[in-house]
């Protein structure tokens, strides 16, 4: 199963977030992940597929978690 790694900011999920250990272990690299505001805003595609898992490392603050899965959730029941 193949997994879209969407992140805030690069910059922070790449030294303080969980998937800083993904990428040192060269799991994954910098150029796998993409900024939610892209997605968002359509510069960059979110899940490619039905199969596809959407994983999301945010290293913000918690309202910002709690704003961000809403608006998911309202759009996703839109659909």
């Amino acid at each position: 199963m193949m997994a879209r790694c969407v992140v805030d900011r690069v910059e922070q999920a790449s030294s303080i977030g969980e998937l800083q250990h993904a990428l040192a272990a060269r799991a994954i690299a910098v150029e796998d992940l993409v900024t939610l505001s892209d997605v968002l805003i359509g510069a960059a595609p979110g899940r490619r597929d039905d199969r596809e898992v959407t994983m999301f490392d945010s290293s913000g603050m918690a309202i910002q978690d709690l704003a961000v899965c809403s608006l998911a959730l309202a759009r996703a029941e839109a659909e």
